[in-house]
């Protein structure tokens, strides 16, 4: 009788694995509960530390690559429906070079330029330079005569101070087409235009070493023509964008959106019958 109580007991012994665990059958069920519990929360643990990993290094990711973060283009608020404004940015990236005489190329550069953003593209308007060459005119290039915003949602000119009036209502400032401005109050930019967006005698494309110069941390005539600047045929700037008008479109109402869904339902009803 105590042979055969103590094989049983060697079995059981024998059936423990080398961590301590209960691998046979012959298990106590609140022994078993329990380390089932421990394993379930050891694997818990393990899975959000995994899930932690991956959120810290897709946030280094982007915050430590060298890719700059595009700020959000301003449009304006508080506008009327139907409403006409342009907008205006100065380019991220320079034009090649002042001796180019043709001033289609001013246009497609901006134009590349503002279809780098979503939202500037997404508005499908036209953008013209405001560069004058030998013959044509700023003014004439890039018209405007009511509300002007830059890319930050500032006003800078209004019907009753335009855009080629001779001053602003507020600097450009420098803000590009992703909304950024490198802070400089005045970055110089050739313009190839007077104070009111006439051709200067020193236009785009005219004197290799002469073009007009303007700033855009300005709200004087200067931010077009604030004085001849001697260059050579390797320096290059940024230059000033403007889109054809843009109009404000009334946002839908509550009473609106519901007629939407009723006018749907009636329609799928009708469809079903």
């Amino acid at each position: 009788m105590e042979d055969s109580h103590r094989a049983n007991s060697e079995g059981r012994e024998s059936d423990r694995s080398h961590g301590g665990r209960i691998c046979s059958l012959d298990v106590e069920p609140e022994v078993a509960f329990r380390e089932g519990q421990q394993h379930k929360g050891n694997m818990n643990i393990k899975s959000y530390s995994s899930i932690g990993s991956f959120i810290f290094a897709a946030f280094a990711a982007v915050t430590l690559s060298g890719t700059p973060l595009m700020a959000q283009v301003v449009l304006p608020v508080g506008l009327s429906p139907g409403t006409q404004y342009q907008l205006i940015f100065l380019t991220y990236d320079s034009f090649p070079t002042p001796t180019d005489s043709n001033i289609a190329d001013y246009n497609s550069f901006v134009t590349t330029e503002a279809n780098q953003n979503s939202t500037l593209a997404a508005l499908d308007v036209q953008w013209n330079a405001i560069v004058s060459t030998a013959t044509t005119a700023a003014n004439a290039n890039a018209p405007s005569s009511g509300l002007v915003y830059n890319t930050a949602g500032t006003e800078v000119a209004s019907p009753t101070q335009q855009l080629y009036s001779g001053a602003l209502l507020a600097p450009e400032n420098g803000y590009d087409q992703n909304g950024l401005t490198d802070g400089e109050d005045q970055q110089p930019l050739f313009t190839g235009s007077t104070a009111t967006g006439g051709i200067s005698p020193y236009p785009y494309g005219g004197n290799p070493y002469h073009t007009e110069l303007g700033y855009t941390g300005l709200s004087t005539g200067g931010w077009l023509d604030e004085g001849l600047h001697n260059t050579n045929q390797t320096e290059t700037y940024p230059l000033y964008a403007l889109s054809t008008e843009i109009t404000v479109i009334p946002e839908p109402t509550t009473f609106g959106l519901v007629a939407i869904g009723l006018l749907s339902v009636l329609t799928i009803r009708r469809r079903k019958v």
